[in-house]
């Protein structure tokens, strides 16, 4: 009797254990801010007649993001942070950035950083930048 108690205990742990072996937890939803470029402008170079660049930032992942911060380093120009507004899953929105006086000389390159404080816990934290250049 007390072999089959036994028994039966080691099998009730072998199975818990199973059941909290990484990839049996399933993981939770979480958003994934990227900058994209819906028209496929050359080089991210989506520009306005005022001077500003229109940078796209879209939620691809499987939850809402919060309010987060976005950065465009224009190099020895300057950096612009505007803030970017909560987004539901899938969502895209559109931040304005003033391109800085003089950037073109000849062309305006910057470097496109979405959540850039980092305050998102995102599903893939490797995907916020992109580089790109306006020709001048």
């Amino acid at each position: 009797m007390k072999r089959l108690l036994y028994l039966n205990l080691i099998i009730v742990l072998i199975l818990a254990g199973m059941m909290i072996m990484p990839g049996c937890i399933p993981e939770i939803p979480k958003p994934d801010l990227v900058p994209v470029n819906p028209n496929n402008w050359v080089n991210f170079c989506d520009a306005d007649d005022s001077g500003n660049l229109r940078v796209h930032i879209k939620n691809q992942g499987m939850a809402a993001a919060g309010p987060s911060t976005l950065e465009v380093d224009f190099g020895q120009y300057g950096q612009i942070l505007e803030s970017v507004p909560s987004l539901l899953a899938g969502e895209t929105t559109t931040i304005l950035a003033p391109i800085p006086f003089g950037c073109f000389n000849p062309d305006c390159d910057f470097e496109i950083t979405v959540d850039s404080a980092g305050v998102i816990d995102e599903s893939n934290e490797l995907n916020n930048s992109q580089t790109g250049s306006c020709i001048g």
